[in-house]
């Protein structure tokens, strides 16, 4: 299923009278809710990172607060008094948790980790915002990477009784991420007791 696009909405390259780039931005996006997108420090791809950000705009996904990821550097965004977004990227130097609300409701839809890829190669791991203590395991599971401790899909957690399994999912991009899933049968309990675990009661600890 695809979602609504408007093609009228695009970057447009703004120049002085010497014709030297100013800035790119975008017109339109008020007429759906959001700020129009605005950068200064213009770079050759800059076309792909603001059809990146559109797609997310589209698919109700944008959210001014939200990190986004772009060869390797930070994407953020700062609102001007015109209620535009200026665009800033800065290189990431660490691993930051970024949480998902739905944009009507508002309700948490999952969290997600930022820079696993960048910085250490590995797919981002994601857990669903219905899940207990989902930022805490996500924050344990980065300390984990850090320390040079290996996560995979061969990988459960524990956390006092309750086992979660992690899954190598795709997003609609092709990219891969593992997605932390609660365990629900008591059979599948007993076969994940039999792989690698980490373990979360009374602090968070690894067993080997």
């Amino acid at each position: 299923m695809h979602h609504f696009f408007d093609p009228s909405i695009k970057p447009i390259v703004v120049t002085d009278l010497s014709d030297k780039i100013i800035a790119v931005r975008t017109f339109g996006l008020e007429h759906y809710g959001y700020p129009n997108l605005i950068m200064y420090e213009v770079f050759r791809d800059y076309e792909t990172l603001f059809y990146m950000i559109l797609d997310s705009i589209f698919s109700l996904e944008f959210d001014t607060q939200k990190i986004f990821m772009f060869n390797n550097n930070e994407v953020k965004f700062t609102l001007d008094k015109q209620n535009n977004a200026i665009i800033t990227m800065s290189k990431q130097s660490e691993v930051k948790i970024t949480t998902y609300r739905d944009p009507f409701s508002q309700e948490i839809v999952k969290h997600k980790t930022k820079g696993l890829s960048e910085l250490f190669g590995l797919p981002e791991v994601e857990i669903s915002g219905t899940e207990n203590e989902g930022i805490e395991i996500l924050a344990y599971v980065v300390n984990e990477l850090n320390s040079g401790a290996v996560i995979d899909d061969s990988t459960s957690i524990e956390i006092e009784g309750n086992f979660y399994e992690l899954t190598t999912r795709s997003d609609r991009f092709g990219n891969s991420f593992l997605e932390i899933s609660k365990i629900e049968f008591v059979e599948l309990k007993q076969q994940y007791r039999q792989k690698n675990r980490i373990k979360m009661k009374e602090g968070l600890r690894r067993i080997k």
